[in-house]
């Protein structure tokens, strides 16, 4: 598998999240963020609740979900970098965003978007750019996906992020097995994987975040939680040139 870097140096932060917004259920909590240094995850204006995550590309952008950017906020909303513990670490605002013009919320197709900051990003050990992959992801891989969502999932209860960072590993599944786990199409241009502990999974606030593999390896944007221990990705390999444009138009501009 060939590794990409892009070189270059919608937000949908409300106050009700939707299932469709997956959380980190039952996770390992993560003690140093120097495996998980490329993770982030969006904050509001004055505000500490954690409503989705992304990756570091570049000094400058952020790779995340279409549906945690395509209704921007009209308050200033901020990515923060370089700490396990949700309410440490380093701010920077977010400038503007981009999700991809084939979006659609109701079938979750391309759901894929990009964040740009006002200021190169401070690189370091424990800070640093995913890699993208360039070929699909196998069946049979296992990655991780890491995040600040809910930890302990309450029907009736209030929703309330985890403080610090949570991770979990996933299989990638086959096609057929998809089809057959979902009930529904599998739409272009994703892949699902299953937890390899039933017990824990992403769920509500982890949306956005990267499923990784061999350390650092971004196949997936964390799209959906598709059906009891499934969750539905973005496949980063079909976007790379998409990324790739609109990370420089968003830097120029």
């Amino acid at each position: 598998m060939r590794i990409l870097f892009i070189t270059l140096l919608g937000l949908k932060l409300t106050a009700n999240a939707t299932d469709l917004e997956p959380r980190i259920v039952q996770g390992i909590p993560v003690k140093s963020m120097k495996k998980f240094g490329y993770t982030v995850h969006f904050v509001s204006n004055g505000e500490e609740r954690v409503t989705c995550g992304g990756s570091i590309v570049n000094q400058r952008t952020i790779l995340t979900a279409a549906h945690c950017i395509c209704d921007a906020p009209d308050q200033e909303f901020f990515i923060r970098v370089g700490s396990y513990h949700k309410n440490r670490g380093t701010l920077y605002n977010v400038k503007n965003t981009v999700v991809h013009e084939r979006y659609d919320p109701i079938k979750l197709l391309y759901d894929i978007g990009l964040a740009v900051v006002d200021r190169d990003i401070r690189l370091g050990s424990e800070v640093y750019r995913v890699a993208l992959s360039n070929t699909p992801p196998r069946a049979g891989l296992v990655g991780t996906i890491a995040g600040w969502g809910v930890s302990k999932r309450e029907v009736n209860g209030p929703i309330k992020g985890a403080h610090a960072l949570l991770y979990t590993k996933q299989k990638i599944l086959p096609l057929y097995k998809c089809k057959k786990i979902m009930k529904i199409e599998v739409r272009p241009k994703t892949f699902c994987a299953g937890a390899k502990n039933a017990s824990s999974y992403p769920w509500r606030g982890d949306s956005g975040g990267a499923l990784v593999v061999d350390g650092s390896l971004q196949v997936g944007v964390l799209s959906a939680h598709a059906a009891p221990g499934v969750t539905l990705y973005t496949d980063v390999s079909q976007f790379l040139q998409w990324i790739d444009l609109q990370a420089r138009r968003l830097y120029c501009q």
